[in-house]
């Protein structure tokens, strides 16, 4: 969680809108930057609530997860 300044004396808690599927994190916008521009390669971001299914494919190419 961040906190970011809303009228420049007050500080408000920054609303999540992506999910960064390689370090299983919900971020804010501004949070979510260095994510797109990391060393070894940009992170996977997708918007937020999509995040149970980008889980379930990860597990499904690695064998842990099996299908019913």
């Amino acid at each position: 969680m961040c906190l970011e300044e809303s009228d420049g004396s007050s500080e408000r808690t920054a609303t999540a809108i992506v999910y960064c599927v390689d370090c299983r994190q919900q971020l804010c916008e501004r949070c979510s930057r260095p994510h797109k521009r990391m060393t070894g390669g940009a992170h996977q971001l997708t918007a937020l609530g999509d995040e149970l299914e980008q889980d379930l494919i990860l597990l499904q190419g690695t064998g842990s997860y099996d299908k019913q």
